[in-house]
């Protein structure tokens, strides 16, 4: 499992922007015991020798972290599997999907947010989203997850009472992803009335390509002059 240290994960103490393997009894068929076996950085390996009593060695091997991490499990040399980057939701490649992720407080019913288009992207469509009024109380859920055209954005998410959601009554949060990428890291719940940010960016316009020269014409060859004939000398 990927320990994402970001967005509702911000307070995470152990294992922070490390990939945690985790053994547990069960075969997750039924309810039992799970317990951390490895926390592993860019580079790390963990080996489970004779993988479920069958003679054969289990390895992981992170190979790269960022927004998500790519990890390669092998067993016994037999199988060797690289975990892919999830691909895009969006069948369209002028769309990204966005996600809005609240953790609500004591009082959900005060919390709202919009999504709008920001700035003057050309071709992008003006989502003018909203959303608020829950009833669950200290519980994190998806609000919002949908793809939308690649552009600029304006979220803004408010509180009636204007204490935000965190931390007076709760520990609420909020995370807003575009595609995999957190656009505001960091941002704590702690915002009182509201909180407004913008993220993304036009798409860039097709270069120009620069004007065809005209063809330049070969120099005209100078004539060439006729032969002078010797003078005719004449008998004395």
């Amino acid at each position: 499992m990927y320990n994402k240290k970001s967005g509702i994960n911000s307070g995470t103490i152990e294992g922070g922007n490390m990939v945690t393997v985790v053994e547990a009894d069960g075969e997750g068929t039924a309810y039992g015991e799970s317990w951390l076996v490895a926390k592993l950085g860019i580079g790390g390996v963990y080996t489970a020798s004779n993988y479920l009593g069958a003679g054969k060695d289990l390895v992981i091997t992170v190979l790269s972290i960022g927004n998500a991490a790519h990890v390669r499990i092998e067993y016994d040399e037999l199988c060797t599997r690289t975990m892919a980057p999830t691909p895009s939701p969006c069948g369209d490649t002028n769309q990204k999907q966005v996600t809005i992720q609240i953790k609500t407080d004591n009082y959900p019913t005060e919390t709202s947010w919009t999504l709008k288009k920001f700035g003057s992207c050309v071709g992008q469509t003006d989502p003018n989203l909203s959303g608020g009024g829950y009833s669950s109380a200290n519980t994190l859920q998806t609000v919002f997850q949908r793809c939308v055209d690649k552009g600029q954005y304006q979220f803004v998410i408010s509180d009636s009472y204007g204490d935000g959601i965190c931390c007076g009554y709760g520990t609420g949060s909020f995370q807003v992803l575009y595609g995999e990428t957190d656009v505001f890291p960091g941002q704590s719940g702690d915002f009182g009335s509201s909180f407004t940010g913008t993220f993304g960016e036009c798409n860039a316009a097709p270069a120009t390509p620069p004007p065809t020269p005209p063809p330049v014409n070969p120099p005209t060859a100078k004539p060439t002059p006729n032969p002078t004939k010797n003078p005719t000398v004449f008998p004395t």
